[in-house]
């Protein structure tokens, strides 16, 4: 969201640090490949949304 000038860093750490958290407690290893799936996502939800305003 801060591509778009949005200041959501609090939120979105916290919210990562609950998932990264409750990946560890479980035993998963989120790994490179779904972190990178992650920040794809993210790009295109960024180009998506930057292309309808």
């Amino acid at each position: 969201m801060g591509a778009l000038g949005f200041d959501f860093k609090e939120d979105s750490a916290a919210y990562i640090k609950g998932w990264l958290d409750s990946a560890k407690s479980q035993g998963r290893d989120l790994g490179k490949e779904n972190l990178d799936r992650v920040m794809n996502n993210a790009r295109w939800l960024i180009n998506e949304i930057s292309s309808k305003i």
